[in-house]
């Protein structure tokens, strides 16, 4: 009986310890980095930009985030995906439809595979009016060879916008 009961409690403890290092990491506070960005689109947001460009927080140790881009509240339904992002910004190279609620988060992967908490979800809309914005993809991108190729490019659009 009582090598029975050490196996059940080795057993236990095995399963405890499994579970410990699949645990969700916590986002931290704040970050002294200077990278860090608001999460945006905010709660709320009404964009004029289809697609809308997102921020979130810096994390130092992420390797990697995963951006999910949801139609219901209650985040069940995924509509657009993004996974294996190296920034803490990411614009989609296609529109979303336009005159829809959507409801968005992050979370952030660390070198040993552990991922974070999901963010608080924000609710968004694209105005039916909105500009279409469309980022290409960074591989589709050729940067000119500069001195610093560290340097981050942005995107123009070709796409002219007014100001309401």
């Amino acid at each position: 009986m009582k090598t029975k009961v050490i196996s059940l409690l080795i057993i236990i403890c095995i399963i405890l310890t499994q579970l410990t290092a699949f645990a969700a990491v916590k986002w931290p506070a704040a970050s002294s980095h200077g990278r860090d960005l608001p999460n945006r689109p905010q709660d709320g947001y009404v964009s004029m930009q289809n697609p809308p460009a997102f921020t979130w927080k810096y994390v130092k140790e992420a390797v990697s985030y995963e951006l999910c881009i949801y139609t219901d509240e209650k985040c069940t339904k995924k509509k657009y995906f993004k996974e294996g992002l190296t920034n803490n910004y990411y614009n989609f190279d296609y529109t979303f439809e336009a005159g829809k609620t959507y409801w968005w988060r992050v979370r952030y992967y660390t070198e040993d595979g552990s991922n974070s908490d999901w963010t608080p979800k924000s609710r968004f809309r694209i105005d039916p009016d909105a500009y279409e914005f469309t980022v290409p993809e960074t591989s589709v991108l050729k940067p000119k060879t500069t001195k610093n190729s560290a340097v981050p490019r942005g995107w123009i659009s070709n796409t002219p916008c007014s100001v309401r």
